[in-house]
């Protein structure tokens, strides 16, 4: 029997486990008359960059115009854990591809094989769940922070 799709390895799945032990992004969680939510979503999904294969995690709100991506996977030749972020529109139903990486990320990507947003060791997966949840909480501060002053720009010309 032939195996036509290779598996995903077992150090994008480490990570995997550790991000479904975070109940959400903190800094998203919202109150509403005596009941919360996080109102950033998170989703998972398969990651194929032609050589690797792991998983992608984006975040994303509904009304907001661009959501961040983390595609983390085991390097072939380092066995390290490596991650690499992006910005795209927001995809509901379908997860990012490397189709979806803006050519300024893929150029840089593509002339250093080496060269990744993030690296951690071989067993080092606990260190790389933190980073991803790490970096969705920065980008989703300054992603707020951003859609306040539009929000505070529009209304002073408005009123």
């Amino acid at each position: 029997m032939i195996e036509w799709k290779y598996p995903i390895n077992a150090q994008a799945k480490a990570v995997r486990c550790y991000l479904e032990g975070y109940d959400g992004l903190d800094v998203s969680w919202v109150e509403y008359n005596g009941h919360g939510s996080f109102s950033a979503e998170l989703s998972i999904g398969e990651w194929d960059n032609g050589r690797e294969r792991g998983y992608i995690v984006s975040c994303r709100q509904s009304g907001v115009p661009r959501q961040m991506n983390i595609a983390f996977f085991e390097h072939r030749n380092t066995d390290s854990i490596n991650a690499i972020s992006f910005e795209t529109k927001p995809r509901w139903q379908i997860a990012p591809t490397l189709a979806d990486v803006p050519d300024d990320k893929y150029k840089e990507l593509s002339i250093a094989e080496w060269d990744t947003d993030h690296s951690v060791d071989y067993g080092h997966a606990g260190q790389m769940a933190k980073w991803i949840m790490d970096e969705f909480t920065r980008w989703w501060k300054a992603e707020i922070d951003r859609l306040s002053g539009e929000r505070l720009i529009l209304y002073k010309e408005t009123n």
